[in-house]
């Protein structure tokens, strides 16, 4: 059995898409969950400031363009969104011992409004 270390990060963001009903827009928060087998020499699973550079350069990014721009599809799917933002995330924070366990939207009104958790990737 391996110890897992989990923590969560939540950046506001505010995005807009086209979808078959015309140009549309949402207001939500974007949580990101990571997880390590270890910690650092600091006792932390990832440095903070590292986290909120990566979300702030994310939501600068997807604030500024359609979000159809970067997810390619007809229909926008959340899903598809937070898979992308998974991607984003892992490629900027470049660690190999950092897995990223959950992306997911949500807000007051709605709820969760899209959740993406990975599942068994590879590791004991």
């Amino acid at each position: 059995m391996t110890n897992r270390y989990f923590v969560s990060a939540v950046k506001r963001i505010r995005v807009f898409y086209r979808d078959v009903k015309g140009l549309r827009g949402n207001s939500f928060d974007l949580k990101v969950v990571f997880s390590s087998s270890s910690l650092d020499r600091s006792g932390f699973v990832i440095d903070f400031e590292k986290v909120s550079s990566v979300l702030d350069r994310f939501k600068k990014m997807v604030e500024s363009e359609e979000l159809n721009a970067f997810v390619k599809s007809d229909c926008l799917d959340f899903r598809d969104f937070l898979i992308f933002t998974k991607d984003f995330v892992e490629r900027s924070v470049e660690q190999h011992n950092i897995f990223i366990e959950e992306v997911s939207v949500f807000n007051e009104e709605e709820g969760y409004i899209a959740r993406f958790e990975n599942g068994c990737n590879g590791r004991d």
